[in-house]
């Protein structure tokens, strides 16, 4: 038997994220409480702190709820450690990115986690799909294979009779560092959403500010970014093959610019264009393409190499997948205090995972949410409206807005805004875009 350390396991995996991370985190924060002497939770001026906070309790009471109820305790506040107690860095970053110079930190370290993101992918792809190389040279392949029940080869015990419903390793599609496609693909796009201002209006940014404090993104030439972009468009129409954030990407190209001042559309334009151009230049892109979308829209048998699925089952393609099951009707057909509280079984059926969230945590919950959502949408929106803020911090409040939207298309299907590390990213952006505007500390250098 060959032994092997799960490397991805071991950097990314719950153990340390969920358990050791959020103990440092808590420790680093009591320091700063110690060095400014105070911390302040003003729920009576500041809307977003208070959905943030009530958030925060709520999902502890539910927790409390769930195992008074009989719920095994430690499996009830994994629920919360997974999916709500994230949100913590929120009054983290609150207190300790509210400064444009930390801001600017912030872009490079999440660009730099993009490039990574990226990096590996390219690579994967070279090796496995073009070297003809084994996938299991990747440790978080082997582990996939050993540990996902979609694989053949899982160690899960979830075999069905028929092992054409099954991926064979050697026929796995690209995964990425996340072990996944989808979840690597919702990744990237998170990260090219809330990179994407400093990619095609850094030139304003250069004449407004001395370049050394500038994030490092904004010093490339114009040749690197949209090399950047064409990479970015490879890897999510052609190496994850995500239609989800397909869509996503072009909705950022096309629709966003509409809601951001300045916004230089004419290079999304020139990106788009010669993207077309090389799809239309070759007949194998375009027939993946194409084939993608049909599968989308319509469903029928959709086959690749070494696995078989049936999309009829949900009415038509992915689109019929999401909407398969009326949300209103599921929600309140159950008795009330499954609807206010949730249920620790109700894990939800739906592809429509804000549904199965919601079903999960309760009504009440979803309230809290999209009102997290939306307040942060509008204080973005506030920020790139004031002419008066500094050009950085307009720039990282349209990486938010552009961040937020990309989370919320993904929160509609997959729902990976629930899970690391972009919940991680989701409260550090919004709480730092959130001390732009407070007095005394908005506009900071």
């Amino acid at each position: 038997m060959s032994f092997q350390i799960p490397i991805r396991a071991v950097l990314f995996d719950t153990t340390f994220l969920r358990d050791i991370l959020p103990l440092i985190i808590f420790l680093l924060l009591l320091g700063v409480i110690a060095i400014n002497g105070s911390i302040e939770i003003k729920l009576n001026q500041d809307l977003l702190v208070k959905f943030c906070f009530y958030y925060l309790a709520w999902g502890l009471f539910i927790i409390l709820v769930w195992v008074a109820m009989g719920v095994n305790p430690l499996s009830a506040f994994r629920e919360y450690r997974n999916h709500i107690f994230p949100l913590m860095l929120f009054f983290v970053a609150r207190n300790t990115l509210n400064s444009s110079h930390y801001r600017n930190k912030l872009i490079n370290l999440l660009f730099t986690i993009l490039m990574i993101y990226l990096i590996t992918t390219i690579i994967e792809y070279l090796f496995i799909k073009v070297f003809n190389f084994f996938p299991g040279i990747f440790p978080w392949y082997a582990y996939t294979f050993l540990t996902d029940d979609r694989y053949i080869t899982n160690l899960t015990g979830n075999i069905a009779d028929d092992p054409t419903l099954y991926i064979h390793p050697e026929f796995t599609p690209i995964l990425g560092l996340a072990g996944f496609s989808h979840s690597s693909a919702a990744i990237v796009m998170v990260l090219v959403g809330f990179c994407y201002p400093f990619l095609f209006n850094k030139n304003k940014l250069k004449k407004r500010n001395i370049v050394n404090s500038l994030p490092r993104l904004s010093n490339y030439p114009d040749w690197i970014c949209y090399l950047i972009v064409f990479l970015i468009a490879f890897v999510i129409f052609l190496v994850y093959g995500a239609k989800m954030h397909m869509v996503s990407f072009l909705l950022l190209l096309l629709f966003l610019p509409i809601f951001l001042k300045n916004m230089n559309y004419r290079k999304n334009i020139i990106v788009i264009l010669f993207f077309i151009l090389i799809v239309l230049s070759s007949s194998s892109i375009r027939a993946i393409l194409l084939e993608r979308l049909l599968n989308a829209l319509l469903g029928s048998y959709v086959t690749d190499i070494g696995r078989i699925y049936d999309l009829n089952e949900f009415g038509g393609g992915s689109l019929g997948a999401i909407f398969a099951v009326n949300p209103i009707s599921a929600v309140f057909s159950q008795p009330i205090f499954p609807i206010i509280f949730g249920s620790f079984e109700n894990l939800g059926v739906s592809e429509l995972r804000l549904l199965s969230y919601t079903l999960h945590f309760g009504l009440l919950w979803l309230i809290l949410y999209l009102g997290i959502y939306i307040t942060a949408l509008i204080n973005s929106r506030k920020i790139i409206s004031n002419r008066f803020v500094k050009q950085s911090d307009y720039m990282f409040a349209c990486g938010t807005f552009c961040f937020l939207f990309i989370c919320f298309l993904d929160m509609l299907h997959y729902a990976r805004p629930m899970t690391w590390p972009i919940i991680d990213f989701f409260a550090v952006c919004i709480g730092s875009t959130s001390t732009i505007l407070i007095p005394k500390k908005g506009y900071q250098s």
